[in-house]
């Protein structure tokens, strides 16, 4: 020890090298972490978001039937997804079949009229005044098979 204090260089360096360590030392001290006590309290956690604007669908579709009529069933409700041919809504049935029987009866009388027609005329000469008469018949025929089968 007593070369140490002989030398007052060393000493000097000494202590610098001593306040640099403290000085490092005392800078990366960790700063201290204060912790603050929660009591935790029972309730509902609730999240509402508000937005405002429109949503749209990607692809939308009328609805459109063959025929006129009341609904009867309609099998989707608004934001349900539909798949190709999936059957969304039905015409009561019970109308459509008594169009139909009201088109077959109007068919069935226009037959007896064009028979009753093609009877009375059938011995006499055919002029043109028959021939209109019976191609009116037959044209009534022919729109009467017609509207049934639409109907059908």
């Amino acid at each position: 020890m007593k070369k140490i204090i002989k030398s007052p260089t060393k000493l000097i360096f000494a202590a610098i090298i001593i306040a640099i360590l403290f000085l490092g030392y005392s800078r990366t001290k960790k700063p201290t972490i204060k912790y603050t006590q929660i009591t935790p309290k029972r309730q509902t956690i609730e999240s509402v978001l508000a937005l405002s604007g429109s949503i749209d669908a990607s692809s939308k579709t009328t609805l459109q039937f063959q025929t006129s009529g009341q609904l009867a069933w309609v099998g989707v409700k608004v934001g349900d997804k539909v798949k190709k041919w999936q059957a969304i809504a039905s015409l009561d049935k019970t109308i459509l079949k008594k169009n139909l029987q009201t088109q077959f009866n109007t068919y069935s009388s226009t037959l007896s009229t064009f028979h009753d027609t093609t009877d009375d005329y059938k011995d006499k000469i055919i002029t043109t005044e028959f021939q209109r008469i019976l191609d009116r018949n037959q044209n009534t025929l022919n729109n009467a098979v017609i509207n049934y089968e639409l109907s059908d």
